[in-house]
């Protein structure tokens, strides 16, 4: 039960990785549908990081008191739906947005799910159920990249996105499923956070 707990967390951040490390591989793709430059396309990899970087710690502090299992399960529905936005997405603006949003998303599930595999874990075992969630995006960068730069090229780049967002479906549902109830922890102060 610990370790079906803990994969269905490293899914989520497996999905969240896969996302973020995939879209350096489809950039001259979308540079071409969208009749931007390649600089241009870069962009996307600018806003997800920027968004990513200063949302986590804003809206984790403002969330804090937010039961865990819903939090987690809505911050991947918040992000699937970004990513069948950036799978939809017929102008580069949309795109765009979709993948702040998908940031948003992101940086709302990933200390979340952090916190609630070292609250799931016995004291002596918390580093290794912290691995086990991180090792998620670790196997993003190694098979979730290039598996999903050959689906973008073998079908479209849309495609990788809709795979992205029915994986990241997928674990919130299983979130919701197998997770019990976990109550906030007592809420670090923003001013820490940023410290």
């Amino acid at each position: 039960m610990f370790n079906d707990r803990l994969f269905v967390l490293a899914l989520g951040t497996f999905a969240i990785g896969t996302e973020g490390f995939m879209i350096a591989g489809v950039l001259p793709a979308l540079a071409q549908d969208f009749r931007v430059s390649l600089s241009a396309a870069g962009q996307l990899v600018t806003a997800f990081s920027l968004a990513y970087a200063i949302g986590s710690p804003v809206l984790t502090t403002l969330t804090g008191q937010t039961e865990k299992r819903k939090l987690l399960a809505l911050s991947l529905l918040l992000f699937a739906l970004a990513n069948f936005v950036c799978g939809l997405a017929a102008q580069y603006g949309m795109l765009m947005l979709g993948r702040v949003i998908a940031a948003v998303g992101a940086g709302l599930f990933v200390p979340s799910a952090s916190t609630t595999a070292a609250g799931l874990a016995a004291p002596e075992h918390r580093g290794k159920a912290l691995a086990v969630v991180i090792g998620g995006q670790t196997v993003a960068l190694a098979l979730g990249v290039p598996l999903g730069t050959w689906i973008a090229y073998a079908f479209h780049w849309r495609t990788t996105f809709w795979l992205v967002g029915a994986l990241a479906l997928l674990a919130a549902v299983l979130i919701r499923l197998r997770l019990p109830v976990i109550s906030p922890t007592a809420p670090i102060p923003l001013k820490e956070r940023l410290s």
